[in-house]
Order: C-alpha cells, then sequence, then structure tokens
C-alpha cells in the first residue's frame, strides 16, 4: 500500500513541483486510441499481484460526482499526469480506468506508454465495474 500512498500525496499536492518547458494540457482535442485493454474479469483475477497498480483517472469533476474506487486503486488526476507519473516505475503493470473506458483513460494509458510505462487500460471502466460486481 506504501507504493499508492506516495503516488497519492504526490497527486493531492503538486501544483507546479516538477517544471516543465511547457504547460501540460491534459483537455485539448487530441483523443489517441489506446489498443491495450483488460477485461473486468481479467482485472479481478490481477488484483492481488504486488506489482500491480490499478488507478483511477476519471476527471475531478466526474470522481467528485462519484468517488466510488475499484479495491485496490488510487484516485490520480489526469490533468497532473506529469506529476504522478514519474512516479512509476516500467517494471510495474499499471492499468488505468475511467468512467466508460474511452478518451480519459485511453488518453493517459497513450501517454504513459509514450513514457515506457507498461499500461492497459479497463474495458467499460468502472461502468463495466460496477455492472460486473452488481448484478
Amino acid at each position: 500500500m506504501s507504493k499508492f500512498y506516495s503516488l497519492m500525496v504526490l497527486a493531492l499536492f503538486s501544483s507546479g513541483s516538477f517544471s516543465q518547458d511547457y504547460p501540460f494540457v491534459f483537455r485539448n482535442s487530441d483523443r489517441p486510441t489506446f489498443e491495450e485493454h483488460i477485461t473486468v474479469t481479467q482485472l479481478s483475477k490481477k488484483l492481488d499481484e504486488s506489482s500491480l497498480i490499478l488507478l483511477d483517472v476519471r476527471l475531478k469533476e466526474d470522481f467528485d460526482k462519484d468517488p466510488t474506487l475499484i479495491p485496490g486503486a488510487t484516485y490520480v488526476d489526469p490533468e497532473y499526469l506529469p506529476e504522478w507519473s514519474a512516479l512509476l516505475s516500467a517494471d510495474s503493470e499499471v492499468v488505468v480506468y475511467c468512467v466508460a473506458g474511452k478518451w480519459v483513460s485511453q488518453k493517459v494509458a497513450f501517454l504513459l506508454s509514450e513514457q515506457g510505462i507498461n499500461v492497459s487500460s479497463l474495458s467499460g471502466g468502472i461502468q463495466a465495474w460496477k455492472q460486473s460486481n452488481n448484478p
């Protein structure tokens, strides 16, 4: 749980402590697709793996509406991706999810993969997780 604690602290308190040459803007017209997906069933089997990092990357307003997390997940604001992604190791397996597994998690996964992170996106997002776990 300590890896999640470090990630959470950085995500909560980052406000420019890591400077960049250019401002990072998550919300723009760029909508890359990312082909590495994991299903709810596959994720359920992996939740106990110590190397798995499960990140809820919903936009802040979506998370504020429903702060339910998949067990073992940590919420990180995608608007601060440059700050919290610096804590991720290429040795870890990262799974990201958003509301429906559409543009937010796919964009985050794409950007993390560009940094050499082993990442996949949860198909259907937290909506699929809730549907699967609350039949």
